[in-house]
């Protein structure tokens, strides 16, 4: 009988806590549609719902019509997609690296994906097409690197904290001197250094969006994997999952949606 009651209360438990957790996503979608509108509708140019319901249904080629086609919506979905790229690709890459404190920004993801572009468009200004591609090896570079460096050098948490910090400085380092070396040829890639939305077009931001929804989309697709892999190694192979695969598949997919956001 007392086993009976304590899988009722669990059960209630777990009813109440998968409530609030759907309230709180619903919450959180509804605040994302508010601001979203918020960003397309408010500016320096006044922007009613019909002139976006004219943009949505394809109407007049208007004023308007062109500041919310080629400059508002592109800034605000390209906001959206990078703060959600970033956010699980830190996400990711705590949980397959076991380190709370293991960012993308911080352990040299962003440095790295943000150094191939540099390098990319001085040595080979006119290979625009490649941009993404070099985004994706300089972040997936940077984190296989700080992985390996850190388990060789040591297995604790704050090894590879202060592994990433080292590659990020480094990286850091390298970009500034590609750009001191050819001022002349990335003097329009200022902007792309300091970062911003203010660059964005839909040439750039479709392929990008594609790849962060599709990376998104597989992650969770695998969060069973994921849950499994943020046990530990030994665990999750006592329960059967393939950790080398799983990790570097993880990896893999943080780095495509830090480089596409980069």
């Amino acid at each position: 009988m007392g086993k009976a009651m304590n899988k009722e209360a669990n059960r209630e438990i777990n009813g109440e806590t998968n409530k609030g957790r759907k309230l709180r996503f619903t919450m959180v979608f509804f605040l994302l549609l508010v601001m979203f509108f918020a960003g397309v509708l408010y500016g320096a140019v006044p922007v009613t719902g019909a002139d976006l319901w004219n943009l949505i249904s394809g109407g007049e080629n208007t004023a308007v019509y062109r500041i919310l086609a080629y400059v508002r919506v592109p800034r605000v979905a390209g906001a959206f997609l990078a703060g959600a790229a970033l956010a699980l690709s830190g996400a990711v890459i705590q949980t397959v690296l076991g380190n709370t404190l293991a960012g993308p920004n911080i352990i040299g993801v962003n440095a790295g994906a943000g150094f191939m572009v540099v390098l990319i468009g001085a040595v080979f200004p006119a290979f625009y097409t490649l941009l993404p591609l070099a985004a994706f090896l300089g972040a997936f570079i940077t984190v296989m690197t700080v992985y390996l460096l850190a388990k060789k050098t040591g297995s604790s948490k704050i090894t590879l904290v202060l592994s990433g910090i080292a590659v990020n400085s480094l990286l850091n380092a390298a970009t500034d001197t590609v750009y001191t070396l050819h001022e002349d040829s990335l003097l329009k890639s200022s902007a792309f250094r300091m970062g911003g939305l203010e660059g964005i077009r839909l040439q750039i931001l479709i392929p990008a969006g594609i790849v962060i929804l599709l990376s998104l989309l597989m992650v969770l697709m695998l969060h069973n994997e994921l849950e499994v892999l943020s046990l530990g190694g030994d665990t999750a192979k006592s329960l059967g999952l393939p950790v080398s695969f799983y990790r570097f598949l993880f990896l893999a997919l943080a780095a495509s949606l830090a480089g596409a956001a980069v």
